[in-house]
């Protein structure tokens, strides 16, 4: 299995966009044609997970034309922006591709679901300690919750129960030092994505010797859709479709 990004309309990453589907069906924000000059809608957030099994470079969106209920196709009409720190960063411009991820992009990993190590290791019964600390990232301002668990060459252990910490925008969420136990080799440490949540994904894996600091979870990102409708422009339910472009590495 190849490299697989799928998109999402909701925080929970539920419910699926996939690759050309309609930017309509994320309820973007009902705007009038004015009578002169043009308006911009507010913007709505989109997600995205490699849910494959390789890593992707540069992950690239595109608006694509297609025809609008009772109106007209409005691939000019669409602007995308990346997430910076749960606001929209730079939008391209009108109907133009937009870099959303810049390098590589790796597959994501939902927490596990049974305990697959082998030689056996015992599932951890702690928590992790946390704190927010300075830094340059896209976690927006909110409160997350991480867990760890144990791995070996056989596999892995059930996570951690989780602790919840709240941060500002960009901050990292440092992880104090995590001592290995019996057949232990490492330790995976997993985040919710999005602030509020509760679904864990993986966000970094090493052998717990020392703080580890969180800034984002493993194949994921986050972008903002809006559209633009100028006074020459019919009425109608404008729609247009997201292609998702970017290189399979291996």
């Amino acid at each position: 299995m190849s490299g697989v990004i799928t998109l999402y309309k909701n925080a929970g990453l539920t419910l699926d966009l996939s690759d050309q589907s309609w930017a309509q069906s994320i309820l973007l924000p009902t705007i009038s044609v004015p009578l002169s000059g043009s308006i911009t809608s507010d913007p709505v957030a989109g997600y995205g997970l490699n849910n494959g099994t390789t890593t992707m470079q540069d992950v690239y969106l595109q608006p694509i034309a297609s025809t609008g209920l009772n109106g007209t196709s409005f691939v000019s009409n669409l602007q995308i922006a990346p997430d910076v720190t749960g606001s929209p960063g730079s939008y391209s411009s009108l109907g133009s591709s937009v870099l959303i991820v810049n390098g590589e992009f790796p597959p994501c990993s939902s927490e596990p679901n049974v305990n697959t190590t082998s030689p056996s290791v015992t599932n951890p019964a702690s928590a992790p300690t946390l704190s927010a600390v300075s830094g340059s990232t896209n976690l927006g301002a909110g409160t997350y919750k991480v867990a760890f668990s144990y791995k070996n060459a056989g596999g892995e252990t059930l996570v951690s129960p989780t602790s919840s910490i709240s941060i500002t925008a960009g901050q990292k969420i440092r992880i104090e030092p995590i001592s290995l136990t019996t057949n232990a080799t490492g330790i995976n440490y997993y985040l919710t994505p999005v602030a509020g949540r509760d679904e864990l994904y993986l966000a970094d894996t090493n052998v717990g010797a020392s703080t580890t600091d969180l800034s984002s979870v493993l194949g994921y990102f986050k972008f903002w859709v809006r559209q633009q409708v100028s006074y020459s422009d019919p009425t109608g339910v404008y729609q247009a479709q997201i292609a998702v472009n970017a290189t399979d590495i291996g």
